[in-house]
């Protein structure tokens, strides 16, 4: 009887129940908000009496698929959200969706989303298409804002040409706005990568959102690129070459600096190098002199010699 109900007790049930447990437990911990950045930051930086703040913030310039998503949004100072920090710092997708939800669904948040397709950023560069994406992230908010906290080193120049803008580097883990701005995007983006991994189920989409893995790039391999592969980035754009005079504007009009180290690296072969000092070099080759007649344009010594004499 002792052995049965050991047996019972520490069976492969409990074994199951105990390891599901677990993961709900995991669930609920990972689902927990973190503490939000303060609003102190953010206003520091914006001009005295600025009240309408928007924060702007990007995703998806790295992968090698799937559009790149930019959201604007602007939080009243006396509104506060749970969890709103830098996306990257929610570390799992429930975190995110969490604080998406409350961000969107709160009556006194104003936010939109800019979103540039694969073909697009194919043609003007994905630094483009980025700053593209934010000037329509910003352009459709319902209100005007005073002022423009943008995430990374840059302004998009339709921004920055009203001069009530600025650029915050790292912005996304120090203005309460700019988080906002990433989260909506991030969680944007990963959404339609949803779609797209029920559109071509072979990429698995919905495990990497489109980013380089190993995975991904094996599955391109295999089943060549979709629709929404960025054809000019690498791997795809040395596996699957697009056809002569498409792809990139920019890249056509401009010689990227690989190019130039290799149109460098050919004419230094092509040229003669010069041999270390004090070491002779081969013989040059004398180039033999024109002939010289009455008709020569060339003033020899002794045609001069004859002239004068004659």
């Amino acid at each position: 009887f002792f052995r049965i109900v050991v047996h019972v007790v520490d069976g492969p049930w409990l074994r199951r129940a105990l390891m599901a447990k677990k993961q709900l437990v995991a669930q609920v911990v990972g689902a927990t908000l973190t503490e939000s950045l303060p609003r102190s930051a953010e206003f520091a930086l914006a001009p005295k009496g600025c009240n309408v703040l928007a924060g702007v913030d990007e995703a998806g310039r790295g992968p090698l698929a799937g559009p790149v998503v930019a959201a604007a949004c602007i939080v009243p100072l006396d509104v506060h959200i749970a969890g709103v920090n830098d996306s990257k710092k929610l570390t799992t997708e429930a975190q995110r969706e969490q604080v998406y939800e409350l961000l969107i669904k709160n009556p006194h948040i104003q936010w939109n989303v800019g979103i540039v397709d694969a073909s697009k950023i194919d043609e003007i560069n994905i630094l483009q298409a980025a700053m593209l994406a934010m000037d329509l992230a910003v352009k459709g908010l319902a209100q005007v804002p005073q002022f423009i906290l943008v995430d990374g080193p840059r302004l998009p120049p339709s921004i920055g040409a009203k001069g009530n803008a600025i650029p915050v580097v790292k912005g996304d883990g120090i203005c309460f706005s700019i988080a906002a701005a990433s989260i909506i995007a991030k969680v944007t983006r990963d959404r339609l990568m949803h779609k797209y991994h029920a559109q071509w189920p072979c990429y698995n989409f919905a495990q990497h959102k489109g980013y380089p893995t190993a995975d991904h790039q094996a599955a391109i391999r295999k089943h060549g690129p979709c629709a929404i592969h960025r054809r000019t980035f690498t791997p795809l754009k040395q596996w699957y070459p697009l056809p002569a005079g498409a792809g990139t504007v920019a890249a056509r009009q401009r010689t990227p600096a690989r190019s130039k180290a290799r149109a460098r690296s050919a004419q230094n072969e092509q040229e003669p190098m010069l041999p270390p000092r004090g070491v002779p070099g081969p013989p040059r080759q004398v180039q033999p002199a024109p002939p010289v007649n009455e008709h020569s344009t060339i003033m020899t010594r002794s045609k001069r010699r004859r002239l004068e004499s004659g």
